[in-house]
């Protein structure tokens, strides 16, 4: 499939919301088998106006909007994608939705309308999804992504990037990261195979932090969160893409030094 061949244009949203639907029940909701289960709940509030109206409040924002495309070859529509381009933060292009509509799947054209949209996404400096099915993990493994644990809200991350280039910092656990916290404790639970915490036992760990019960310290790429130590628990953990670069003795020395001098001030 020649590059050329695939062009892309901003979606009318109307239709957008149309084939999205189709694709979120044809394709999604019968299907999902990695990461937590896609409730009832779940299942409605993607079909809902609340979405939608999110939605377009990315996609009207002035920094970092999301973008709502159609994928065409010739005069022929043949998929769509939605993706938001962190440029103001570290870069990550998150894909929201990728759907090669069914009767040209098959034929290459996936792979052919990805790399379009690599030239698309301006800024982009690596790519991040979630997946739901094994025919997903498929073709995303056959473009380079490779697993990296998990989001706050249990879904499975896959991500493309280049590795061992970025500079790695650590830190006490800022409020704006605790969303992070979060993330990086699925990736940590789902590798020790417990089940992941509810939102009620989430909302407890926060207000564990807040209270001064237990310190994290995070390792840092950029605005990205790579991994995490809590001194108090010894719970450490580094997403799957970033070991093996020392972050791991990095954060429990960091960790040692932090409370020495916090005990020095007292």
């Amino acid at each position: 499939m020649k590059l050329h061949e695939i062009t892309i244009e901003e979606a009318c949203r109307d239709a957008y919301w149309k084939k999205q639907e189709e694709y979120l029940i044809r394709d999604i909701f019968p299907n999902e088998s990695i990461g937590s289960p896609i409730t009832q709940e779940d299942k409605e509030y993607f079909l809902s106006e609340k979405y939608k109206s999110g939605m377009i409040a990315l996609c009207d924002r002035t920094i970092d909007r999301a973008h709502m495309i159609f994928f065409n070859k010739g005069e022929i529509q043949i998929g769509f994608c939605s993706y938001c381009v962190y440029a103001s933060e570290d870069g990550k292009c998150f894909i929201l939705d990728f759907c090669i509509y069914p009767e040209y799947r098959g034929m290459g054209y996936g792979k052919a309308c990805f790399k379009q949209l690599q030239k698309e996404a301006q800024g982009a400096k690596y790519y991040e999804l979630n997946l739901s099915d094994e025919e997903n993990r498929r073709f995303w493994m056959s473009l380079g992504f490779e697993y990296n644990g998990y989001d706050q809200d249990g879904s499975i991350l896959y991500i493309l990037m280049q590795k061992g280039s970025e500079e790695i910092f650590c830190e006490d656990l800022k409020e704006e990261d605790y969303w992070q916290i979060l993330k990086l404790h699925n990736g940590y639970l789902a590798e020790k195979e417990a089940a992941f915490f509810s939102d009620e036992e989430q909302d407890e760990l926060i207000n564990k932090i807040e209270r001064g019960e237990l310190y994290f310290f995070v390792g840092k790429c950029a605005t990205r969160a790579v991994g995490m130590y809590c001194a108090d628990t010894k719970i450490l953990f580094v997403e799957p893409l970033f070991r093996k670069r020392g972050i791991e003795k990095r954060l429990m020395d960091f960790s040692a030094a932090f409370l020495s001098r916090a005990e020095e001030t007292k």
